[in-house]
């Protein structure tokens, strides 16, 4: 009798947990200020690598299963990279000429973020974090390189071959971050800032060790239907 009314309890406790759960789906629009972690630095190069600074779109889903706990997944389109810079100038006695020039590696990424969030606030304003891991492949990517004399002017860009093994595309990094939202009926405004770092290196060739990882800021927001 004792089992019969845990096993009730239990079952009503699941049926109400069931029926106060919410699901989402919308979109988001925002910008990666994305940098790169590197081991070592190229010797014929005097500048570190820099990082990019682009957009980052797609379209989110979120299982909210308790008041104050949901899972978010996401399906995004980003951009990510970096810059070697090689410029100096040179004094002809009533000016200084800037001369050099820089190569910008970019490369597209498909990136499956899925992320624990926790949520504090009352029924309209919230507040929250997330954390989880990311995984992302690289669909596509170039090299754009330029000069500079006087002015910068791009040359030719050159596709990336990334199935030649020197590019790794598989990018596996962990996420974390915070935002907050406002209800809208029949959904939500949200808007949050989140660090991204990658754990693999973006070269994986063996005879090109340079470490490195994609690393950076994201800033974005969006609109979530509750269905």
């Amino acid at each position: 009798m004792k089992r019969q009314m845990m096993l009730m309890g239990m079952l009503i406790i699941a049926t109400t947990e069931l029926s106060l759960a919410q699901f989402y789906l919308g979109a988001k629009v925002g910008t990666i200020s994305n940098d790169v972690q590197a081991d070592i630095y190229i010797d014929a190069v005097n500048n570190s690598p820099k990082g990019l600074s682009t957009a980052v779109y797609g379209i989110i889903s979120e299982y909210q299963f308790h008041e104050n706990i949901s899972v978010v997944s996401e399906l995004l389109k980003s951009r990510k990279g970096f810059v070697i810079d090689e410029s100096t100038t040179i004094d002809i006695g009533f000016a200084d000429i800037p001369v050099g020039g820089n190569i910008t590696t970019s490369i597209n990424y498909v990136e499956s973020p899925l992320l624990l969030k926790g949520i504090i606030g009352n029924e309209v304003i919230q507040a929250y974090a997330v954390a989880g891991p990311s995984l992302g492949y690289a669909t596509s990517a170039r090299l754009q390189p330029t000069a500079t004399l006087l002015i910068p002017y791009n040359l030719p860009a050159i596709d990336i071959n990334l199935s030649n093994g020197t590019y790794n595309r598989w990018d596996v990094a962990g996420v974390v971050g915070a935002g907050g939202q406002v209800k809208v009926r029949p959904g939500k405004i949200f808007a949050d800032v989140r660090y991204q770092h990658s754990f693999s290196d973006i070269v994986s060739s063996p005879s090109i060790e340079l470490g490195l990882k994609n690393r950076g800021l994201q800033v974005s927001a969006g609109y979530a239907y509750n269905f």
